[in-house]
């Protein structure tokens, strides 16, 4: 039995002894507590949708040590940022973050009037305003004191329990490994993606104005009208449509505008292992590239063939034909995977052998009903399977960052959107980008406590 099985049968108990509703209500409030304190948010989240058929009033400031419990497990997350092999700590944060937010466990009954004069400040930043309605869903000014005063708050603390910058150690010391945090994300890894600074946006357009001055001679490549400029930027090799900056230029430019604009692919001395990187704009007007972090075979980075139901069985079905598979068969096939695959759902390569196994068993079952024989259900498998991996066919990161420009070119895809679908792991070099955007706020609160504790500690 789970324990919040066991909290769920002591409710029941108590409402049969005829406990008073204040106390149950008290018990209650306890149990989340505990059950936030753990970690457990699942659980959380269960107990409190159990509170409407216990009839149970729900009052979040009655939750004991609720502000305290999140403080807690920000800095917990924050220690595992030593061990944690992929850097997903920074993910947990967020995670961390929308949650409390959804359930309003940040909600404050008072706060301090300077800290309000703050935060009014803050709302009148639009492009902070859109990055939390972005990762959040939107803002409370109980949220936005959490994220100004809060969590940098417990950052610093965080940050003198740290062994190696302690108050023992010289002044200087400090200031050194302060700076270190702020500058963290210039260059860091996240979900297995190395994340880098290249600088200001218009060193990247000034480079590219005077390769386009030169008229793309001895440099442009052409793939279906589509021109190409290669040139070396930051000693990196990047591979640049000129259509896709022209197009974007003002509003890659405009730092009134929150989006990620993709920019270029690194060919040669990128962050990645094989040498390749993703460059996109911020709306603080930095290069950012971005990369997988090591080699590994899911590093593909773009998911060069991704269908929702309809468009993946409309071409199964074509490549079925081409294989000559009689059309009853296909048609069963198809209505089959039909029943199977929900109707918005993404399919794509590393959906293989699934998708392949649900037909597998669905042709064994025909047998019984004479569509097929078992003689020749391993010739129609293989046939099966090599449609999918056409379908699937992996190509070149170049050329797959080609096909993409092709789109924005024919207006099918916007350049803001590429990041959206460039991912490792299932995380975005999206999520990557609106989560650094965050967390840069949030240091740079970080650091104006330092810089005020910082100058007491010399006086």
């Amino acid at each position: 039995m789970t324990s919040l099985d066991n909290i769920i049968n002591i409710i029941k108990s108590k409402n049969n002894i005829g406990e008073s509703q204040e106390e149950l209500e008290d018990y209650f409030h306890q149990q989340l507590s505990i059950l936030f304190e753990k970690g457990e948010l699942e659980c959380f989240k269960t107990l409190i949708e159990k509170s409407i058929p216990f009839n149970i009033h729900l009052d979040l400031k009655r939750i004991p040590k609720r502000l305290e419990i999140i403080s807690i497990l920000h800095k917990k997350l924050l220690r595992t940022s030593m061990t944690d092999q992929y850097q997903t700590f920074l993910g947990e944060i967020i995670n961390l973050l929308r949650f409390c937010f959804r359930y309003n466990l940040f909600e404050m009954e008072e706060i301090p009037l300077k800290s309000l004069e703050l935060i009014e400040e803050i709302k009148q930043d639009r492009l902070l305003l859109k990055n939390l309605e972005d990762l959040f869903g939107g803002y409370s000014t109980s949220f936005l004191y959490y994220i100004r005063f809060e969590m940098p708050k417990e950052i610093y603390e965080y940050f003198q329990e740290m062994p190696y910058v302690g108050f023992d150690l010289l002044r200087y010391n400090q200031l050194d490994s302060a700076n270190l945090i702020r500058m963290y994300f210039n260059h860091y890894s996240t979900y297995g993606l190395s994340v880098l600074n290249l600088g200001p946006i218009s060193h990247f357009l000034n480079a590219f104005d005077e390769e386009a001055k030169q008229g793309f001679t001895n440099s442009k490549t052409s793939t279906n009208s589509e021109l190409f400029l290669k040139y070396v930027f930051n000693e990196k090799t990047i591979l640049v449509s000129p259509t896709n900056i022209s197009r974007n230029r003002k509003k890659i430019l405009d730092k009134r505008i929150y989006n990620f604009y993709s920019l270029a692919m690194v060919l040669f001395k990128g962050i990645g292992p094989q040498g390749h990187g993703f460059l996109y704009s911020t709306p603080k007007g930095e290069v950012i590239e971005i990369c997988s972090d090591r080699t590994e075979n899911q590093a593909i980075i773009v998911k060069q063939k991704q269908f929702f139901k309809q468009q993946f069985l409309k071409r199964l079905d074509r490549q079925l034909t081409e294989y000559h598979i009689n059309k009853e068969t296909r048609k069963k096939i198809i209505i089959y995977l039909k029943k199977k695959i929900k109707q918005d759902e993404v399919i794509n390569i590393y959906r293989k052998n699934q998708i392949l196994t649900r037909i597998s068993i669905f042709l064994k079952e025909s047998i019984q009903s004479t569509i097929l024989t078992e003689d020749n259900i391993l010739n129609l498998t293989e046939k099966i399977s090599k449609a999918l991996d056409l379908i699937f066919r992996e190509i070149r990161m170049e050329d797959q960052f080609k096909a993409r420009m092709k789109l924005v070119e024919q207006e099918k895809l916007t350049s803001e959107e590429i990041a959206k679908f460039t991912s490792l792991r299932e995380k975005s070099h999206y999520d990557v980008l609106r989560e650094r955007f965050f967390f840069q706020y949030v240091i740079e609160w970080f650091y104006k406590i330092f810089l005020k504790e910082y100058a007491k500690s010399w006086k």
